[in-house]
């Protein structure tokens, strides 16, 4: 029984890992997006696109959606 409570106990710890990751991931993708549109707003001549942002802008909601999706219970020993 304890060998079953400490499985579920890293598992839950590897979901809350790799959710951290995922929204690191997405905020560091808004944040650079956000620098490039600053930079964009100053210098007409930057590389950085509209298009580029809606495609980084859609790659972090697109993180920020499988960050809100719940811990499946599921996978907890049923008899504690």
């Amino acid at each position: 029984m304890i060998e079953r409570y400490k499985k579920s106990q890293l598992d839950l710890l590897d979901w809350d890992a790799k959710k951290r990751a995922v929204v690191n991931d997405a905020r560091c993708k808004l944040f650079y997006t956000m620098e490039h549109l600053k930079l964009m707003q100053e210098n007409k001549d930057s590389l950085y696109t509209i298009d580029k942002a809606i495609e980084d802008i859609k790659y972090a909601f697109d993180e920020l959606v499988k960050a809100q999706n719940k811990y499946d219970y599921s996978k907890l020993p049923k008899d504690f």
